[in-house]
């Protein structure tokens, strides 16, 4: 019964995950465009000019590789962060954003723990 369970929530994880990212062999994400902020002590937004470049008008279907250097980030995609609050992300870690509303709410500041301002480099996708 145990096993059973086991199977059926890893079966429920991966299928909600194929919902809200693009699945191997299914579509694929092609390079739009690329960016590089600083994250200090002022919360801050992607720039839209850049992850709008060659969308759709729809603005479905793309994604954004974030990756961090020098320091550690707070982020939110539902609200503002703040120094102490919010997904910490350290540098060296990356995370994909999988939709066009995650992409146009994110938001980060520098971590309260960081001893120096944070660089972020963001690449951006479209489905195909």
């Amino acid at each position: 019964m145990k096993k059973l369970l086991v199977l059926l929530v890893l079966g429920f994880a991966a299928q909600a995950s194929a919902q809200t990212c693009p699945t191997p062999g299914t579509r694929r994400l092609v390079p739009l465009a690329y960016e590089e902020k600083t994250a200090s002590t002022s919360s801050q937004t992607l720039t839209v000019g850049t992850h709008e470049a060659g969308a759709d008008s729809s603005g479905w279907g793309r994604a954004a590789l974030i990756t961090v250097e020098t320091d550690s980030i707070r982020w939110r995609v539902s609200g503002t962060p703040t120094s102490a609050s919010g997904h910490l992300m350290a540098a060296g870690q990356a995370y994909l954003l999988c939709s066009h509303e995650a992409i146009v709410a994110f938001k980060f500041i520098r971590a309260a723990s960081a001893s120096a301002d944070a660089k972020l480099f963001i690449t951006y996708f479209k489905l195909q």
